[in-house]
């Protein structure tokens, strides 16, 4: 019976040595081959670098203090770390170690395991595996004539040896080992180890004596051995030569006392496969070393020739990792074993779905004239023979050439020295050897490629265009299997060109189509054969066919029932009642294996599958989470903390309920499994881009998981089942039908909103803002909307017509911070309601200055108290209220298009009832979406061409105002209107921005920039400093100046020009403190102000200054001061008209600021 998991079980898959480190906030100063040095805490280092880390083993140490216990995994390391720099505890003391124990804690926090006090004791077999291990490591350290052994041998100097854990058992045994083993409380570990064995005197025996280790280490712990002889290791006891390697023996039902946690299905460096997608496969565990050790992600399956067990394995956990390419290294021998051997290996991968290239070593001096030496004695068309034969012929050829046996040693010799293997060739090739290896990579052959290219040698011109496509047959099939789509279109223009004249790309493509599905479909027969058989005694469980698709069409939202009502709410998202009863057979067989003690993998995986395969939902592996996808509905899994949604999930699916301690384990099991499964992505949001095709997928929101495909020039309809992207619409999001009869669709929403109060141009951006919402993910940028205007002004009946057109229901509000931040993260659109400026604070405007890049904040994860997620906006704000908010900062005013609302705008024959609105945008909303994203595929297209040129001319009618720098989004919005003007009119449209256009950028601009000259900083502290200069300025007799400020400040009595200066930013900041204090400013003038501050808001708002009447002229002194001397002229554009007697800020005057 399988034993219950431990935590070191669950953890060990997630203990990445690099992912550690960034969890634990290690700085890596320096990097060399798979190595990262960083600065240790145990002492203070000079280099900083002698805590080091092997990225690939998970092994660690700091040099200087090894001595004192500073080395072990990767759990050791994180108690080292989080202790300050303490020594781990090791071996026995880890039972009874509390920072032993925190440190696992922390580590389960950090990757959702349970942590169970009960279940943090490992495997004692596996332990007794580690401790032999290192044993066996330490005594290499101390053992001079071995090191010097290993080094001639692979070149491995003693910085490798200690970062791979490599080992050395004397023989007789190491007697700590001995006495261990005798110990009656280790008997049973050392029996199930699979080390060796108790002789019938009772001494414990191993085939490891005498043997070098190779250790195969998971977060730099041993899990299995592999022992290579020495010259010291002892003849069998027959008295023949021990085998050249010896193996760790594995639980088998021959050898059912060994613990079912000591087995073969390990790669050696197996873990590297989690941190690359590009993996090397070598063929002796020494290459894999040495590789590794340049940084090479590599495993090795200590052959060349994976059985079918072993190959099986490998394509799995090459599945489950995401591997695109797998290249093989072989040893590069005359006797072509190793080519042969991994062209073999390299075709059954590829059968198997993997890309694969073949990478050939070149050969070093020594090698090539060995080869030189069998070429003088075999001729040149014997030895081209020999290299074209298989190899089992090869010593044929040789005998067959050479008759005296003597010489035939000799070639035979020199065919042996003629090999040269990985680790022989990072030796030779020193310092360099990581560069000119990512050179010989770059060089690699493709198994497929190669196999197009021997048959196009073959091919005869003068046959047929059938004759020579049929000849790729095999090639044909072979590419076929190739689960990258990408790889299968190249191979077809490969095989169009090896073909020949008239064959053509997408001919050959077509034929690899045709063999793909043959493919698909044998592999889903196989599958169906070979279903994981059932543990001894478990009940059979029941997988259920998948669900039929979720085509069921979502019935509009009906209209509110009273003007301001919300719409009724959406239909349950929780999964209905008679799925609930579909997969009652699946719990009752769960239960009954639940019963039975089955294993939690064997539950896991099925229900991980029942959800998948029979529930048909999608999984994606966000930074923060799962989150599971079925039509348009979304499951998160919820981190450390179980969602309520996946717990109610998982119980219909399975009948397991994480308030039942008996069942955590199975819950654990099954979440392992979705994310085995998931897909990696940023987020999961209301739409997703995909930059490889440059599409936008946006999902309508119905129950069938429809999605809109938008690519420049083209919609297309498909989806969540087909598509398979992480985007599913919004919570506020009501479901809408793509619909063919659109026309119109956007110039009747325009005319309903005449009953709104905004200004016709102001409608008008507001209308095709909204239209290029479903593309705004892939522009990148969103310029957040803002209407103002008084009380009663109409504001909030604008942006409820906006959310019934783009949500289909009323959804505005006045979230928090952190609020609007989760909204962003998942709605298409965001309204915030009635903001003012008393409710900004430096959390919300950092929110509103990352919502208009789409960019991301850090934020607590709910039920936590250390954990934090990521979230990232994905969505348009759409705002309102009564005054500006922006507070003078000119970095928040341009991220906003501000429009003004005024009830004189409003049409005449607008409705009392906003409920006739809202309807009639409702009965619209299909239509003009159906259009909306019509005309986004168009302006994409435009784009491409118009763009650029159009984005400049935005960016210069908004000048100093800045909003122009959100250019790629609004030059959207214009090519989308656009798109809808007669085909005759729009190269002129093209060439340059229309009037309508160019007016209502205008009087935006303008706007703001009348509020910003009102409200931003430099510009009010000018206004204070000169308006109180000119109350203190005193005529200077003989002159017809007047000054003030001792001088500094200078003024015409017969002309309008002032100036003050030049004056350190510090003068100025005390100037215009005293001066605010004299005029009664706000406490950002006369408190606040510091000279670094001006002079910033200065050196930013040149621009304002300058339109407002003041320029500033920067002087820099012999000592390199900065000195400012400000000039008044008459302003370049007119103040907004205030109340009399207030100034920008709202408080009266002694004086006149102008």
């Amino acid at each position: 019976m399988a034993h219950a998991l431990s935590v070191y079980d669950r953890l060990r898959p997630h203990l990445i040595a690099e992912d550690v480190l960034r969890r634990l906030g290690v700085d890596i100063v320096r990097r060399l081959g798979s190595e990262a040095y960083c600065r240790p805490l145990c002492h203070e280092s000079t280099s900083g670098e002698s805590l080091q880390v092997n990225l690939h083993t998970g092994r660690w140490n700091c040099k200087a203090c090894q001595h004192a216990g500073m080395s072990g995994d990767m759990i050791q390391f994180v108690e080292y770390w989080r202790s300050g720099g303490r020594a781990p505890s090791h071996g026995d003391q880890q039972r009874s170690s509390e920072g032993h124990r925190e440190a696992v804690r922390w580590l389960c926090e950090q990757f959702a395991v349970p942590f169970e006090f009960g279940k943090l004791a490992g495997d004692p077999a596996l332990d007794v595996v580690h401790m032999f291990a290192m044993a066996a490591h330490e005594r290499l350290l101390r053992s001079p004539d071995v090191l010097e052994w290993i080094r001639e041998r692979w070149g491995f100097d003693r910085g490798t040896v200690e970062s791979y854990g490599i080992g050395y058992m004397p023989a007789p045994i190491l007697p700590q080992i001995v006495a261990e083993a005798q110990r009656n409380e280790s008997r049973e570990a050392f029996r199930s180890s699979g080390l060796g064995f108790y002789s019938p005197a009772g001494r414990f025996e191993t085939r490891f004596a005498g043997r070098v280790l190779f250790p195969y280490l998971e977060s730099g712990r041993a899990v299995y051995l592999i022992g290579r002889a020495t010259p010291w290791t002892p003849a069998l006891d027959t008295g023949a030569r021990a085998p050249k390697y010896h193996k760790l023996t594995v639980h088998s039902e021959q050898r059912p006392h060994v613990s079912e946690r000591i087995t073969n299905d390990h790669l050696y460096n197996e873990p590297v496969l989690a941190t690359t997608d590009v993996v090397v496969i070598a063929e002796g565990v020494a290459d894999a070393v040495a590789l590794s050790s340049i940084g090479v992600p590599v495993v090795s399956p200590v052959t060349i020739s994976f059985n079918k067990t072993d190959l099986e394995r490998f394509v799995e956990k090459a599945r489950a990792q995401e591997i695109r390419r797998v290249e093989i290294v072989f040893d590069n021998e005359l006797s072509g074993s190793g080519g042969y051997g991994a062209q073999r290996v390299g075709r059954k991968l590829v059968e198997r779905g993997l890309c694969v290239s073949i990478v050939t070593l070149p050969l070093g001096p020594k090698q090539a004239a060995a080869r030189d030496e069998v070429l003088k004695r075999l001729g040149a068309d014997r030895f081209a023979a020999l290299e074209a034969a298989d190899p089992r012929e090869r010593k044929e050829i040789i005998a067959a050439a050479v008759t005296e046996e003597a010489e035939r040693a000799w070639i035979a010799e020199q065919v042996e020295a003629s090999k040269i293997d990985a680790a022989e060739w990072i030796a030779m090739e020193g310092a360099g050897a990581a560069g000119r290896f990512n050179a010989v990579r770059r060089s690699a052959a493709d198994v497929v490629t190669t196999e197009i290219e021997n048959v196009g040698r073959t091919i005869d011109p003068a046959a047929s265009i059938y004759d020579r496509i049929a000849a790729f047959t095999e090639a044909v099939q072979l590419a076929a299997c190739v689960d990258e789509r990408l790889a299968r279109i190249e191979y077809a223009g490969q095989i169009a060109k090896a073909a020949g004249k008239g064959v053509t790309k997408a001919e050959a493509l077509q034929r690899i189509v045709a063999a793909r599905k043959l493919v698909l479909e044998g592999r889903k027969e196989v599958e169906r054969e070979e279903q994981p058989k059932q543990s001894a005694g478990v009940p059979s469980l029941v997988l259920l066919p998948p669900d039929a698709p979720h085509t069921q069409p979502a019935a509009p939202p009906p209209p509110p029932s009273a003007p301001g009502a919300p719409a009724a709410p959406a239909a349950p998202r929780d999964l209905v009642t008679s799925e609930h009863d579909r997969y009652a057979p699946v719990r009752e067989s769960v239960a009954k294996a639940v019963e039975k003690k089955a294993p939690e993998e064997l539950i896991g995986r099925h229900v991980a599958q029942t959800v998948t395969l029979s529930m048909g939902f999608v999984v994606f592996r966000t930074p923060e989470d799962l989150v599971l996808i079925r039509g348009n509905e979304r499951v998160d899994v919820g981190g450390g903390r179980l969602s309520g949604a996946f717990r109610r999930l998982v119980y219909m699916a399975s009948g397991l309920m994480g308030s039942k301690p008996a069942h955590r384990g199975y819950i654990d099991s099954v979440v392992y499994f979705l994310d085995l499964d998931a897909t990696p992505t940023s987020d999961v949001s209301w739409s997703h881009f995909d930059e490889e095709e440059g599409a936008v997928y946006f999902p309508t929101g119905d129950a069938g998981g429809r999605i809109l495909r938008i690519l420049p020039g083209a919609v297309q309809r498909t989806r969540m089942a087909e598509a398979k992207v992480p985007a599913v619409a919004g919570r506020s999001f009501r479901s809408l039908a793509f619909v063919e009869r659109h026309e119109g669709g956007i110039a009747d929403v325009l005319d309903l909103l005449r009953w709104i109060s905004i200004s016709p141009s102001d409608r008008l951006l507001l209308v095709y803002w909204t239209v290029c919402l479903p593309i705004l993910r892939r522009v990148g940028e969103v310029p957040i909307v803002r209407i103002e205007g008084g009380s009663s002004s109409g504001k909030t009946r604008a942006v409820d017509a906006i959310s019934f057109l783009v949500n289909g229901c009323k959804s505005s509000s006045v979230p928090t911070a952190a609020a609007l931040t989760s909204n962003l993260a998942i709605e298409m659109l965001t309204i915030d309601d009635n903001r003012e400026a008393r409710d900004m604070n430096d959390s919300l405007r950092s929110t509103l200055l990352q919502a208009t890049g789409l960019g991301a904040r850090q934020k607590r994860r709910g039920n936590s108290d250390t954990e934090t997620v990521i979230e990232r906006a994905c969505g348009a704000l759409l705002m309102n209220g009564i005054e500006p908010i922006h507070d003078g900062r000119s970095e928040l005013a341009s991220r906003m298009l501000t429009l003004r609302s005024d009830s004189r705008f409003r049409a005449t024959d607008s409705p009392v009832s906003n409920h006739v609105l809202y309807s009639g945008v409702l009965a619209c909303r299909d239509r003009f979406w159906s259009e909306a994203v019509l005309r986004c595929a168009a302006a994409l297209e435009l784009d491409q061409r118009w763009g650029e040129a159009l984005g400049l001319e935005i960016e210069s009618i908004f000048g100093s105002t800045r909003i122009g720098r959100l250019s790629a989004y609004l030059r959207l919005a214009y090519l989308a209107w656009v798109a809808g003007e007669p085909m005759e009119s729009r190269q002129a449209l093209l060439n340059r921005i229309a009037t309508p256009w160019a007016r209502a950028f205008s009087e935006v601009g303008g706007y703001v920039l009348q509020s910003l000259m009102h409200e931003e900083l430099a510009v009010s502290a000018m206004r204070y400093v000169f308006a109180h200069a000119r109350a203190q300025a005193k005529e200077v007799v003989g002159t017809d100046e007047r000054h003030a400020f001792e001088g500094r400040y200078r003024e015409s009595s017969t002309k309008s020009d002032a100036y003050l200066g030049p004056v350190s930013s510090a003068q100025l900041a005390r100037l215009v403190r005293s001066a605010g204090k004299e005029l009664n400013a706000p406490r950002a003038i006369t408190v606040d102000l510091t000279a670094g501050q001006l002079l910033a808001r200065i050196q930013d708002g040149l621009g304002f200054l300058s339109d407002a009447g003041f320029e500033v002229e920067v002087l820099t002194t012999q000592r390199g001061k900065v000195r400012l001397v400000v000039y008044r002229r008459p302003p370049a554009v007119a103040a907004a008209p205030t109340e009399a007697g207030q100034d920008p800020a709202g408080d009266s005057w002694t004086g006149h600021p102008s």
